[in-house]
């Protein structure tokens, strides 16, 4: 189920923190986040780089108005991203 179900379906005025630990399919999961976005305050993503295009994550959170405030590479080929969104 896409996170704009998900997000609509709980009928959230904010949501904290989501956390994306996918294997490899992050990119899958944050295309599914396109119309409830600017509910959620922090995204924290782990990305399997060898799977995964990074720029393309980096791209969608600057599309969508996040600011990438810590990266941390947890062990080979993967790294854990924290990003906020960038107040109005």
């Amino acid at each position: 189920m896409p996170l704009d179900d998900v997000l609509s379906k709980l009928q959230m005025r904010d949501c904290d923190l989501i956390k994306i630990d996918v294997e490899g399919l992050e990119s899958e999961v944050l295309k599914g986040l396109q119309k409830q976005y600017m509910k959620v305050n922090r995204l924290v993503i782990e990305i399997h780089m060898p799977v995964v295009d990074v720029t393309e994550i980096y791209e969608w959170l600057r599309n969508h108005g996040f600011a990438i405030t810590k990266t941390q590479k947890l062990y080979e080929d993967c790294l854990l991203m924290d990003a906020r969104r960038l107040c109005a």
